[in-house]
């Protein structure tokens, strides 16, 4: 027995050792298990701390980032100070990744956020005078309303605020001009446009000018323009990149204006009449009009036909001079087939200002209304600061694949202007066609401006596809003997190059604060960003612009927000391009007019040009015309 139980007794103390050898591996494997999860979490813990850090470290993502002196605070420009405090200490999410909303405040000094940056629109606006205010750019490609504007003082930092061509601010004590697009060249206060380009040298140039295309209403409208624009005409950059503005101006403007003869379009009012003071005009078709005499056999409104060119009716101030479709003054008598002059859009001018949405928004350019050219838009004919100024405007202002005119001719490129200009229909110009000879003839009239103003290089043609081409035909079958001085020489490379200008012009330079030693202002102009050749045409005419549906959220958030969401969309959408839809004037003498397309709401280029008489063939003797007849 003794055996046996002995027996048994080893035998059970045996399975107990396993059994406590079991449990204790299970113990040690649940230990290692909890030590996994523990060392995983921290790793985890870890990365997102140096996340998060990582994520302050990236300028314009945190605000107030280093605001941590005794004397700074972290507060809000349109959102309450509490929320912002916390940015200072690192906090990452809302309202700390709203760029600008939360500002570091020196408290010893004045609370005044400004704008170092310098990204958001009405920067310092009525800081010093009661008499400014942030408005809304009427002439912008993206219309915005003087409400939408008005935060913009306050510092509110998204849209339309991000955008300085939408807001801008106004002193109320004087015209109501929006600002140019900006060039990025600094202004040049040594130079006088009218020094570099003499009367002595527009009578060489245009010797058969008319009224009213005077040379001191050139001057004048140079002057009036940049007396309330920052960004000037003719005045930006060197002496050098003037010259090359100016001789690109008139090359073009006499294309347009025919050597400066043509102050109305031929078709729609070079057969006309003055009754008491009052121009009546007699609209024409090409095939019907006698070049040679300027008259119109049959008019366009006769029997009362009704007459709708240049005027979208559906447009009202801002937008477009209100009209309608009009007819014929009188069946029978001395005005039988004639229209009252001042109730047309048609060209008019040194680029032939057209259409009832051009002449509000020149108005609003050149007078800050728009009543001056809406009711009376003979006043572009009438007046030649108006003449040359609507020129100007088109030149400064008028927008296509974010670019103008005034911005290209800088940019050391010809071929970039005549594409704001007329790029529809001559960049590039088909050969059998009017306008393969028309721009032959505006080659030659900038290579004449050019030798006038004494360019030793002609701008690039790279802005104009086809017009390199058109040059070297030009020099090779005489169309061009103006250009003779540059055949074989390279022309200027384009692009946007950094300048620098000391400005000796006091009354330009920055007030001296106490010290009586003189210095000399000098202006860098900013950094440019990278450039390439012109993009080629839009797939679309017109994209029209997006308003943001709403402004980025200014209320907390329900929960912090381990790491930061994002920031909301600051700007609207890219801009649109500005090709003009087609009109009723047609594009050549060869074709029929088409039919009638809903135009564009903002900043087309001039319209199609009115019909020369030569229908692709060599003009005859005396009949040479511009495109605008």
């Amino acid at each position: 027995m003794y055996s046996f139980s002995g027996s048994g007794d080893s035998i059970s103390s045996g399975r107990n050792l396993r059994c406590i050898n079991k449990m204790r591996l299970l113990s040690f494997a649940y230990i290692a298990l909890i030590l996994t999860f523990f060392t995983q979490q921290t790793s985890s813990l870890s990365s997102l701390s140096s996340s998060s850090r990582q994520l302050q470290e990236v300028d314009g993502i945190t605000a107030c980032k280093g605001c941590t002196g005794t004397n700074l605070k972290c507060v809000g420009r349109t959102i309450v100070d509490t929320n912002c405090n916390a940015c200072a200490t690192g906090q990452t999410f809302w309202p700390c990744n709203l760029k600008k909303e939360c500002w570091c405040w020196d408290t010893t000094g004045p609370r005044d956020a400004g704008d170092e940056g310098g990204e958001t629109a009405c920067n310092g606006c009525g800081r010093d005078s009661t008499t400014e205010t942030c408005v809304g750019n009427q002439n912008s490609l993206t219309p915005v309303s003087d409400e939408d504007c008005k935060n913009c003082m306050n510092g509110q930092s998204y849209w339309p605020c991000s955008d300085q061509d939408l807001c801008w601010c106004w002193d109320t004590t004087k015209p109501k001009k929006p600002p140019a697009p900006i060039s990025g060249y600094p202004v040049n206060n040594n130079v006088d446009p009218c020094a570099l380009f003499t009367k002595d040298m527009f009578d060489v140039f245009a010797p058969n000018s008319t009224f009213p295309y005077t040379y001191v209403g050139l001057c004048e409208a140079i002057t009036d323009y940049n007396k309330d624009h920052t960004e000037k005409v003719f005045k930006m950059g060197t002496e050098d990149m003037i010259r090359m503005e100016i001789a690109a101006f008139l090359g073009n403007t006499a294309h347009e204006s025919d050597d400066f003869e043509a102050g109305r379009e031929y078709l729609a009012c070079g057969d006309r009449k003055e009754v008491d003071g009052k121009v009546y005009c007699k609209p024409c078709t090409n095939d019907l009009y006698d070049w040679a005499n300027n008259k119109c056999s049959v008019s366009m409104v006769d029997q009362n036909a009704p007459y709708n060119s240049y005027c979208q009716p559906g447009f009202e101030p801002p937008e477009g001079c209100i009209c309608d479709i009009i007819t014929q003054v009188e069946e029978t008598g001395p005005l039988a087939g004639y229209v009252e002059a001042s109730k047309v859009f048609y060209g008019r001018g040194a680029i032939q200002l057209s259409w009832n949405y051009n002449y509000i928004r020149a108005s609003f350019a050149l007078t800050g209304e728009a009543d001056t050219f809406c009711n009376d838009p003979e006043q572009v004919v009438l007046n030649p600061m108006y003449a040359w100024g609507t020129a100007i405007f088109f030149w400064m202002e008028s927008q296509k694949e974010g670019t103008t005119c005034h911005k290209e001719a800088l940019n050391r490129d010809f071929g970039g202007t005549l594409n704001v200009i007329n790029g529809g229909l001559e960049c590039p110009a088909y050969k059998g066609g009017w306008h393969h000879d028309a721009i032959k003839m505006r080659i030659n009239r900038y290579c004449h401006a050019a030798v006038l103003l004494g360019l030793e290089k002609l701008s690039s043609f790279g802005g104009c596809k086809g017009l390199t081409d058109s040059f070297e035909e030009c020099l090779g079958d005489g169309w061009c003997p103006y250009c003779e001085q540059y055949a074989g020489s390279s022309t200027e490379e384009s692009g946007f190059s950094p300048v620098e200008i000391v400005n000796n012009d006091s009354t330009e330079a920055d007030e001296d604060d106490g010290n009586d030693e003189e210095e000399t202002a000098t202006t860098l102009a900013p950094t440019p960003e990278a450039t390439s050749l012109p993009s080629p045409p839009p797939t679309l005419l017109f994209s029209q612009t997006k308003v943001p549906t709403k402004a980025p959220s200014t209320k907390a958030p329900s929960f912090s927000p381990i790491l930061d969401s994002g920031t909301p969309t600051l700007k609207p959408s890219s801009r649109p391009t500005n090709e003009p839809s087609a009109s009723l004037v047609t594009s050549s003498p060869t074709e029929v007019p088409t039919e009638f397309k809903e135009l564009p709401t903002y900043m087309p280029t001039t319209p199609e040009p009115t019909l020369g008489p030569c229908s692709g063939e060599t003009c005859p003797e005396g009949l040479c015309r511009s495109a605008w007849g």
